[in-house]
């Protein structure tokens, strides 16, 4: 005996969405400059948050200059490491 499997209509939307994202996640998307969008940065300042382009000379060189970091959770075996090796 032969039985046919039907999908439902909730059944096909899902395949087509998940080809859909398989679609997009595999396409590289390159912008022309003139489709792109300046982006403004922001930063905190003395308490309060300012653009990057209203800097002076110095400020702009002083914001160059940062450091960046991540803190580890201190119960993170990183941060074990460290304090073991000191």
């Amino acid at each position: 005996m032969h039985h046919s499997m039907r999908l439902s209509p909730l059944d096909n939307d899902q395949e087509h969405i998940q080809e859909e994202r398989h679609d997009m996640t595999d396409t590289n998307i390159e912008l022309k400059t003139e489709e792109r969008t300046p982006c403004e940065v922001w930063t905190r300042v003395m308490g309060y948050h300012r653009p990057v382009s209203a800097f002076n000379n110095g400020k702009r060189a002083e914001h160059a200059d940062r450091c960046y970091f991540t803190e580890q959770p201190q119960g993170a075996q990183h941060r074990r490491e460290q304090l073991a090796a000191a």
